[in-house]
């Protein structure tokens, strides 16, 4: 690939299954060298979005483009291309660290990595010969980690690869990221796990209700969290474009709005819950649900099942 050429292209992607809209037109380019956040609340789309980029999930319309191959078409050669941690993730309970290694490694003939080198990025050389089944939760996810960076891809693909690490972990973890985007990986990391993510990360991307609602360079990002930092997502009936109400509002932002969902930031929540149920007054709405968190922290901080403004 070409330095301009995107390691993951995606144009207008929609993912159908069982009759549920799971991702509504999502389009982003990723870059060789970019290191990209996919954040959002759980349910946003995120783990559809990674699975569908490698070829676990088919989009239903629309396109994707990973490392200039199909996923759904040619996913046995976009498995030497793409370097992945999705969960779950299961290995052999009889199988040491040093034989998790050895097979993946295996698995890639042009690689210049080494099964040592990268069991060394997540400090795992005094672990080789412990059993897999014996390895703790934390052990496991930096076992996995390493086991993705074992054919020297081109993309890797990430779903909360620190959720089960301690603090020194998912330091190890995020440090290596700069190392990848200096060698031209292109990364994409759905985390919930935003605090001090600039040093990281480049780009960011956030997700709701299986759409991107806000996407930039993470500097942007570190802005809104500061200035903006309650994330309030609520469904609304009747649907209705609410933007020229919103911007009047001095406590709420319009993030984005796909029919009766809408994504806001709020400067304080007790500030945003009266602003939002005044509007409900004035504009005749029914919200069916309302969800506020601290965009900086994860989790939600406060569900507001039922408020009416009729």
């Amino acid at each position: 690939m070409s330095a301009r050429t995107a390691a993951l292209s995606i144009r207008d992607l929609h993912v159908r299954i069982g009759g549920q809209e799971l991702l509504k037109g999502i389009s982003l380019d990723l870059y060789p060298g970019d290191a990209m956040a996919l954040v959002g609340a759980n349910g946003a789309g995120k783990t559809t979005l990674l699975e569908t980029c490698v070829g676990l999930k088919v989009a239903s319309a629309g396109h994707v483009s990973t490392c200039g191959l199909d996923p759904s078409s040619q996913r046995d050669r976009l498995r030497a291309r793409v370097g992945m941690y999705l969960q779950p993730s299961l290995l052999p309970n009889t199988m040491t660290v040093r034989e998790a290694a050895g097979l993946f490694r295996a698995f890639y003939d042009a690689s210049d990595i080494e099964a040592d080198e990268a069991l060394s990025c997540m400090g795992l050389l005094g672990h080789r010969d412990k059993r897999c089944g014996v390895l703790s939760a934390g052990e496991r996810q930096r076992l996995l980690i390493s086991l993705a960076l074992l054919g020297s891809p081109s993309l890797l693909v990430m779903d909360e690869p620190t959720s089960a690490l301690d603090a020194d972990s998912r330091e190890a973890f995020h440090a290596l990221l700069p190392v990848l985007r200096g060698k031209g990986i292109a990364i994409l990391v759905a985390t919930h796990q935003t605090e001090g993510m600039e040093k990281y990360f480049n780009r960011y991307c956030v997700m709701a209700g299986g759409a991107i609602v806000h996407s930039g360079e993470i500097g942007q990002l570190v802005a809104l969290n500061r200035e903006w930092p309650i994330d309030v997502s609520l469904t609304v009936q009747p649907v209705r474009d609410l933007r020229q109400s919103l911007s009047a509002l001095a406590d709420l932002r319009l993030v984005g709005q796909r029919e009766g969902a809408i994504q806001l930031r709020a400067r304080q929540a007790d500030a945003a819950l009266a602003e939002i149920g005044g509007l409900c007054a004035r504009e005749g709405l029914e919200i069916s649900s309302l969800w506020m968190r601290d965009a900086t922290k994860p989790g939600a901080i406060r569900q507001a099942p039922s408020i009416a403004g009729k």
